[in-house]
């Protein structure tokens, strides 16, 4: 699971990497003949009967009718010490609620079909039985400095002002 096969082309050769799209395009994107790289459908199947050090799923679970199913695959895959790396839209961007508050539904591409809040996204991860160990904004939009200004807390900006979050989970302790 990727996003056009940057992040697997990034990682160090020491590693075995696999990937796979619904799609041959973001395939084609991958110069690097050690990838593994397959077509499936994360909506009927998860292709690999492997189990992994590190899951990655970039931009994939917006974008599928049944991510509950990919959740629940990746967490059977994971190695008792694995970490899923979920990289996710949060809905909640100050320009989606301006285009609400404006009676629409923001602007989003086509293909994405789950959206959640942060808050929400994490109770989702927990309930599939991760541990969120901890998450990230990946782009943050907001000038630090104003955050002083108006005496903001940051978790309370990144909410506002992020369009997507990194998140660190591993297999929760008590499953």
């Amino acid at each position: 699971m990727f996003s056009g096969g940057r992040i697997l082309q990034m990682l160090t050769y020491s590693y075995d990497r696999y990937g796979c799209s619904v799609s041959y395009l973001p395939l084609g994107l991958i110069t690097d003949d050690k990838i593994h790289k397959t077509i499936c459908d994360l909506n009927r199947e998860f292709l690999f009967n492997l189990d992994f050090d590190v899951i990655i799923a970039s931009e994939v679970l917006k974008r599928l009718q049944n991510p509950y199913n990919v959740l629940e695959k990746v967490r059977e895959h994971l190695t008792k010490d694995g970490l899923f790396f979920v990289i996710n839209l949060s809905v909640t961007l100050w320009r989606c609620r301006i285009q609400i508050l404006r009676g629409k539904f923001p602007k989003y591409d086509l293909s994405h079909i789950g959206f959640w809040d942060i808050d929400s996204f994490i109770k989702l991860l927990i309930s599939y039985g991760y541990e969120v160990l901890n998450f990230y904004p990946t782009y943050f939009v907001f000038p630090r400095y104003l955050g002083r200004i108006f005496f903001i807390k940051p978790g309370f900006l990144y909410r506002l002002f992020e369009e997507q979050f990194l998140f660190l989970t591993s297999k929760a302790s008590q499953i």
